[in-house]
C-alpha cells in the first residue's frame, strides 16, 4: 500500500534529521575533549576530523567551526562535510551530569553525510542547504524521559539511498518537538531512472512511482517515543498529493516474490507504530501501462481523492483497545463516476484478511475498457449503466464476494489495429453471440457477478483489489462457457 511507503519515507526523514543533530553534537563533544584549534584530530579508531577554523567560549557555551571534514581511518574517503557550524548556549553541566544534551541554538550550513562510508554498506548520501535547531534538549541517562524539546528547521534536504531506485527531497521542514508538531513543505519521491529503464534495473515488472506532496502536517507526535524507536502521532494530514504510476508489462512478473497485505506489512514491520488518523486530502493518482500483446496504453486515474485511515497501529496494547484498522476512500473515477469504498483490516488475526465494500456511481460506460482491454481485448463503444456495487472478503490466498453491474444496450468492438476486416467480423460475432447486452435489475436475465479469485501472492494490494473487480465483471458480461476459457488463459 502506497500510503505505508509514504509513512516509511516520512519516518525515515525524521530519523535522518535527528541523526544530523546528534552527529553535530558529538562532533562538538569529540573536539572539546582535545585541544581545540584548526587542524586535524582523531575522533575514533575509524574516523578522523579536520577543521579549517574553530572558536570556543566555555563560559557562555558557544562553539564555532568552519570547514569540518570527517574522513575514514585511511583519511581518503570523506564521510561527513559541514561548511560551517555554530552552537550557542551549550550546557556543559547537563553533559557532565549525563542529564542530556542542551543547546540554545545550533546552525549547520551545507552539511553532507555519506552513510555508506560509515557502515561499509550501500552508500546513502544526505545533503541539505541549512539546518537550524533551537532550544534543543535531548534527555540523557539521568534526565527526565519526557523532557525532550526543541525546534528544527531545514531547507532543501536531499536523500539518495545509494543502490535503491528512488531518492527523496524535502524543500522545507519545520518541527516543534515539545508541541509534537511537524510541517513538511513539498515532499518528493523521485525515481532515479526513466520509465523504460526503471523496471530493467529492477529486473522484473514493477510500478514506477513519481510522487509529489505539497504539504504534510504531523500533529500529536510523541518525541520521546521517536527517540526510542517508536513512531506515535495523533494525526498525519497529507495535502493534495500527486502520484504518477507506470508499469512496463514487457518485463516478467517476479514469481518468487511475496507481497504482504496491508495489515501484515504493518504488524510485521518491526517498528512500533501508532497513528490515530492518517488523512489524505484532494489527491490525484494516475496509472499507466503498456500491454505487450495489444501494444495499447492502459490508463486509469482517481481525481479529488479523499482517504482516511483510522487506528494505524501494531502496538499490542492499542490493538487490545481497538482491533480494526479502517480505511475510507472517496474519489472521482476517470473524471466520470464517484467512488465510495470502505476497507476494514482486523489486526488480531493470523491470516491478515480484510473486507471491503462500496459503490461506483453511474459513469461513462466506455471507462469500463480499463477492465476489459487487458482481459478480453475489447472496447465498449456504446451503452448506458447504472453504476456498480461490490462486497468482498479478501484473504491471504483467496477473495470471495459479489459484484453488481447494471447496464443496457451494450455494444463492443474487438481491438485489432492491424486487421480492420477481421476486427469488424469479430466485433459482429462478439455483439451477437458473446457479450450480454442487457443487465437491468428486476429482469429475469439480470446477473450478479460472483467473485472467486485466487490471489497472486507476488502481486501487490492494488492489483489484488482490481483483479477481484475484474473477476466479477467478466462473470456478468460473458456467458459461463466463455468465462471458463478466459479464466483458464
Amino acid at each position: 500500500m502506497q500510503k505505508s511507503k509514504i509513512l516509511r519515507w516520512l519516518a525515515g526523514s525524521l530519523i535522518v534529521l535527528f541523526t544530523l543533530a546528534i552527529i553535530a553534537v558529538f562532533i562538538v563533544i569529540g573536539i572539546l575533549a582535545q585541544r581545540l584549534e584548526k587542524g586535524s584530530y582523531t575522533l575514533s579508531d575509524d574516523a578522523h576530523i579536520q577543521v579549517a577554523d574553530a572558536k570556543i567560549s566555555f563560559f557562555i557555551g558557544n562553539v564555532s567551526l568552519d570547514g569540518v571534514h570527517i574522513f575514514d581511518s585511511a583519511k581518503t574517503s570523506k564521510i561527513i562535510h559541514i561548511g560551517s557550524m555554530v552552537a550557542r548556549g551549550i550546557s556543559w553541566l547537563d553533559l557532565l551530569t549525563k542529564k542530556g544534551v542542551t543547546i540554545g541554538n545550533l546552525q549547520l550550513s551545507s552539511p553532507e553525510i555519506d552513510a555508506g562510508k560509515m557502515n561499509d554498506e550501500r552508500s546513502m548520501v544526505v545533503s541539505l542547504d541549512h539546518l537550524n535547531i533551537s532550544d534543543l534538549h535531548l534527555p540523557g541517562k539521568k534526565g527526565r524521559p519526557g523532557a525532550l524539546k526543541g525546534r528544527i528547521e531545514l531547507n532543501n534536504l536531499h536523500v539518495d539511498p545509494g543502490s535503491g531506485r528512488y531518492k527523496f527531497e524535502i524543500a522545507e521542514f519545520h518541527s516543534d518537538l515539545k508541541k509534537g508538531v511537524v510541517l513538511i513543505d513539498t515532499f518528493r519521491l523521485i525515481p532515479k531512472y526513466s520509465k523504460n529503464r526503471f523496471a530493467e534495473v529492477a529486473g522484473f515488472r514493477t510500478g514506477r512511482i513519481d510522487l509529489e506532496v505539497p504539504e504534510i502536517v504531523v500533529s500529536g507526535l510523541d518525541g520521546p517515543s521517536l527517540l526510542g524507536g517508536a513512531f506515535k502521532a495523533q494525526k498525519i494530514k497529507v495535502e493534495c498529493p500527486v502520484a504518477e504510476i507506470y508499469t512496463d508489462k514487457n518485463l516478467p512478473i517476479k514469481t518468487d516474490g511475496y507481497s504482504k497485505l496491508p495489515s501484515e506489512a504493518l504488524l510485521t514491520s518491526g517498528n512500533p507504530i501508532h497513528i490515530d488518523t492518517l488523512q489524505v486530502i484532494s489527491a490525484y493518482v494516475e496509472y499507466q501501462t503498456i500491454n505487450p500483446n495489444t501494444k495499447r496504453e492502459g490508463y486509469l486515474d482517481f481525481a479529488d481523492a479523499y482517504v482516511s485511515v483510522y487506528n494505524v497501529t501494531n502496538i499490542p496494547e492499542e490493538i487490545d483497545e481497538n482491533a480494526i484498522m479502517q480505511m475510507d476512500v472517496f474519489a472521482e473515477f476517470m473524471q466520470s463516476g464517484d467512488l465510495d469504498a470502505h476497507f476494514h483490516f482486523p489486526l488480531n488475526t493470523e491470516d491478515y484478511h480484510f473486507t471491503w465494500n462500496g459503490t461506483l456511481g453511474p459513469y461513462e460506460i466506455s471507462k469500463t475498457n480499463t477492465f476489459l482491454i487487458p482481459v478480453l481485448n475489447m472496447n465498449i463503444v456504446e451503452g448506458d449503466n447504472y453504476g456498480l456495487t461490490f462486497d468482498v472478503r479478501s484473504g491471504n490466498e483467496k477473495a470471495t464476494g459479489t459484484l453488481d453491474f447494471a447496464y443496457r444496450d451494450l455494444k463492443v468492438e474487438v481491438y485489432n489495429p492491424e486487421k480492420e476486416k477481421e476486427k469488424r467480423l469479430l466485433s459482429f460475432l462478439a455483439n451477437s453471440l458473446v457479450i450480454n447486452k442487457q443487465n437491468e435489475p428486476g429482469t429475469k436475465k439480470y446477473k450478479q457477478g460472483p467473485i472467486s479469485l485466487t490471489r497472486e501472492q507476488n502481486r501487490g494490494f492494488f492489483h489484488y483489489v482490481w483483479s477481484s473487480l475484474e473477476d466479477g465483471l467478466v462473470h456478468i458480461l460473458l456467458p459461463p462457457s466463455v468465462v471458463k476459457k478466459v479464466e483458464k488463459e
